[in-house]
């Protein structure tokens, strides 16, 4: 098959593929099949849009924003290592407790309603003080951060890439992908491969692996 039939039917010579993992979104560029990275180490990437800490299970809530929605205002959060992005996910539905496979903060169950207490922490608050959909709120917001972090290095990085290309998205928060992708009004296209090596492969071993796929 031709270079141009073997962008996963789609007929495309430009990819950008983002694989948000447990700790980092890695936003690579592919472009007439190559890697099209600018940079080559963690600064660089970082420095370039193509790196952003913030990942779907073991990123510190406290380090996603300074500030959560509290009662119609707005509380500092707590800098400590009460929660994690896991308990986000699982409290929002995003992850099934079975994939929340890292240890809690707190070594408790990773179950939503463990989740919701660990949430409740960030503002040095508990269940008693703080209901069901007030802690709800609070992990509506910081999942609304990740994708607005991830968006925005995903603006930065695409300047060089067709309008219409798409993304594939990898990794334990390939959902985070997909939904940036939709904010972007790209469409999603799946990797030619099974889901277990895209969640096991370094992002930048899987861009590579695409880009050879689509050679």
């Amino acid at each position: 098959m031709g270079r141009r039939r073997r962008q996963l039917g789609r007929g495309r010579a430009r990819r950008r593929r983002r694989a948000p993992g447990r700790t980092t979104a890695d936003v690579i560029q592919i472009v007439d099949g190559r890697v099209a990275a600018s940079a080559h180490d963690d600064l660089g990437r970082l420095l370039a849009g193509e790196l952003v800490y913030t990942g779907a299970l073991r990123t510190n809530l406290a380090a996603i924003a300074p500030r959560v929605p509290v009662r119609g205002g707005w509380s500092p959060v707590a800098s400590e290592y009460f929660a994690i992005s896991a308990d986000v996910h699982v409290v929002l539905g995003h992850l099934a407790p079975e994939a929340y496979d890292c240890p809690t903060p707190d070594g408790r169950p990773p179950t939503a309603p463990f989740a919701r207490e660990r949430i409740a922490r960030l503002v040095c608050s508990d269940v008693e003080q703080l209901d069901t959909e007030e802690i709800d709120a609070i992990a509506a917001h910081l999942h609304a951060e990740q994708l607005r972090q991830i968006e925005e290095a995903a603006r930065r990085v695409q300047r060089a890439l067709a309008r219409d290309a798409p993304v594939v998205a990898v990794g334990s928060g390939a959902f985070l992908g997909r939904e940036v992708a939709s904010r972007l009004g790209r469409p999603v296209a799946d990797p030619p491969w099974s889901a277990t090596h895209g969640e096991m492969a370094p992002a930048a071993a899987l861009a590579a692996l695409l880009a050879a796929r689509l050679c």
